[in-house]
């Protein structure tokens, strides 16, 4: 089996407070687990508020470092990537949010919010308005659709 991610007794501590009075939470405590990338699977993190849960997923995603242990996505650590790795490390994971409709400005139109992380990417403009159009069934529909706010319905 190819795992496809895996974390290696990873711990996030925190620490806050003057150098003098140092306190240290341990928000993720040795955690090890794999995702093999053979089969497709579910997988999801349960656990009351305060447990580490977004932490965990912070970690899983790189924005965070482990205190201690390793966080691993095909055979590659993730806190030692460089930068062209990390922006393809980006192109092929995603949080998907509990609740994706709070997660959205309502500041920005549609176009906006979908042709952001893909400019991210250094796509060339033809290549970033096509996703856009791509996800709206009907084509017709998505340029008027594009050019909404988040905050009207769009379903």
């Amino acid at each position: 089996m190819s795992e496809l991610v895996a974390l290696q007794n990873v711990t996030r501590t925190f620490t806050e407070g003057p150098v003098w009075q140092r306190q240290s939470t341990v928000a993720v405590d040795d955690v090890s687990f794999s995702i093999n990338s053979d089969q497709a699977t579910i997988t999801g993190v349960v656990g009351e508020s305060g447990s580490g849960k977004t932490t965990l997923a912070l970690l899983l995603l790189g924005y965070e470092k482990p205190t201690e242990g390793r966080v691993v996505f095909q055979g590659q650590d993730v806190a030692s990537m460089s930068s062209q790795e990390r922006l393809e490390f980006r192109r092929q994971v995603q949080p998907i949010f509990q609740d994706p409709f709070a997660a959205f400005n309502p500041f920005y139109k549609v176009d906006h919010v979908l042709t952001t992380p893909i400019k991210r990417f250094h796509l060339a403009k033809t290549e970033r308005e096509q996703p856009s159009a791509s996800t709206t069934p009907w084509s017709w529909w998505a340029f008027d659709l594009a050019r909404r706010w988040v905050a009207f319905r769009t379903s």
